[in-house]
């Protein structure tokens, strides 16, 4: 039984003219072949996308723990500090008390009483909310860091200056002059880095709390609250 075959010639002007004679099975063979390599080409490049996509989600999920953590860190940091500043002044603090618990018995019943409520008194008019609260201190110098929020959304431009106060442990309320002012405009929300000058005559372990106060453009005070020094110390 003869059996159908395909000639293919090949021909050139410098070389004898071939002859290559070749079945149907072979030519289904490469034509499938071909099909074959498209299919491979196709799903390479399918999954290539899909491999990258899926490698920016994730870099982008290692970005935002990489955030959390430096936050975490930074907590810890302020903690510590905390912690090596109850311990460093736990003697002290405690002498402190001693002495003035035998002060208050020798004292008269006409000496002046501290009103706590009127010093650490909050107000909010809801206008304004101060965040992201941080203290440092090295020697004589301390920083201040915070955010002024606008508590409405809407897009209206908002003026305002902030007063800065340092409250010691005896209750005594001490105003912080800065060179530059404090005021500002907003519209959403703005930071604030300050150096603030500590008067040399106060110490550490005798402030308790900052109070931070904000006027609005008619003179009227629409926030103050006062923020303990554990509770910001970085």
């Amino acid at each position: 039984m003869n059996t159908s075959k395909f000639s293919i010639i090949f021909m050139r002007d410098d070389s004898d003219v071939r002859r290559m004679r070749v079945t149907p099975l072979f030519l289904k063979v490469l034509f499938f072949l071909e099909i074959l390599l498209v299919i491979c080409a196709c799903t390479g490049g399918y999954f290539g996308a899909h491999f990258w996509l899926v490698n920016k989600s994730l870099n982008a999920d290692v970005r935002a723990y990489k955030h959390t953590i430096q936050q975490k860190v930074i907590e810890l940091d302020r903690l510590h500090n905390m912690e090596k500043l109850i311990k460093s002044d736990n003697k002290e603090l405690m002498s402190s008390l001693m002495a003035s618990a035998k002060a208050q018995k020798n004292n008269s019943a006409h000496e002046k009483t501290i009103n706590l409520r009127k010093i650490l008194q909050k107000i909010d008019k809801q206008v304004f909310v101060v965040t992201n609260i941080q203290f440092s201190m090295k020697k004589d110098n301390a920083n201040l860091s915070f955010d002024v929020n606008k508590k409405n959304e809407n897009n209206d431009l908002l003026k305002g200056i902030v007063h800065i106060h340092l409250i010691t442990s005896s209750g005594k309320v001490i105003p912080i002059e800065i060179p530059q002012s404090l005021d500002f405009e907003i519209r959403r929300m703005k930071q604030f880095h300050q150096k603030i000058n500590v008067p040399n005559s106060l110490k550490i372990n005798e402030l308790f709390a900052i109070r931070i106060s904000i006027i609005n453009s008619s003179g009227e005070m629409v926030f103050s609250e006062s923020y303990p020094f554990y509770s910001i110390l970085v």
